[in-house]
């Protein structure tokens, strides 16, 4: 599987480091409802890592469990392409939440990038 891009009948999980997934495995084994909020540490890491302490606590404080259900739940590519709602996609270039990518547009011959990616090779040879 490429990073960040799912593919028909993956998971969330799936995508994840095998540390990242032993350790959502435990948390939500742990809780009473299948729930699970992601250590401090890796919040701020992750998530907030050019705020604040005082921004990171605060921002923390306000989580909520997530479901663990939505992680392990798999991906259908053939459901998904028969919905008649429209549907877009952001690229988020500077993101470093997930591990990062080889190439900038690497992942992106994911089936549902075709056009985006198009337009990010155009935009790089001009550059």
């Amino acid at each position: 599987m490429e990073q960040n891009c799912l593919n028909d009948g993956e998971s969330l999980r799936d995508s994840l480091p095998p540390h990242y997934q032993a350790l959502f495995d435990s948390l939500a084994r742990e809780s009473d409802d299948h729930t699970m909020v992601m250590p401090f540490e890796m919040w701020r890491e992750a998530f907030l890592n050019d705020a604040d302490l005082e921004m990171a606590q605060s921002s923390y404080a306000q989580l909520s469990p997530q479901a663990y259900q939505s992680l392990i739940d798999t991906l259908d590519l053939k459901q998904f392409y028969s919905l008649s709602i429209p549907r877009s996609y952001l690229y988020c270039t500077e993101d470093t939440a997930l591990a990062p990518l080889k190439h900038p547009v690497e992942h992106l011959n994911c089936p549902l990038n075709h056009n985006l990616r198009k337009i990010l090779i155009h935009k790089l040879e001009k550059s």
